[in-house]
């Protein structure tokens, strides 16, 4: 679990709270104070996403596991020109030692693999270090 706090910002279109990513290797959930911010990237537009009382926002990183079908979710944070919004996301990450690879059921001979398999701590490493992965 990680906190993060973006305090209001009288100019909030010139500044992000947090850049333009995708998660590494992880599903988070993440949980705020309601204030809004939060926007995803589809179709070369970026889209509010709307903050719903009580909501948690689910962000699933499934690229290799859908063989590049799924693309993983681009998003950032923007911040508000009064209020602080601050984030609890929670990071749920696959055992270190997991064969990360498409699911099989998703490879076949018309659908060959688009990715070697890698163990979860070597793509964590090499996808931190910015290094290619494949």
């Amino acid at each position: 679990m990680r906190i993060n706090n973006f305090p209001p910002n009288p100019q909030p279109d010139a500044n992000l709270g947090l850049h333009e990513h995708t998660d590494v290797i992880a599903t988070a959930l993440i949980v705020t104070n309601e204030v809004p911010g939060l926007q995803i990237f589809k179709d070369d537009h970026w889209f509010n996403v709307q903050q719903i009382p009580k909501q948690q926002d689910h962000i699933l990183t499934v690229y290799r596991l859908s063989n590049g079908k799924y693309k993983n979710v681009m998003h950032r944070v923007t911040v508000d020109k009064e209020k602080q919004r601050t984030s609890w996301p929670v990071f749920v990450n696959a055992n270190p030692d997991v064969v990360l690879g498409p699911l099989p059921e998703l490879i076949s001979g018309a659908n060959p693999s688009l990715f070697k398999p890698i163990m979860c701590k070597d793509f964590k490493y090499r996808r931190l270090s910015r290094f290619p992965l494949d």
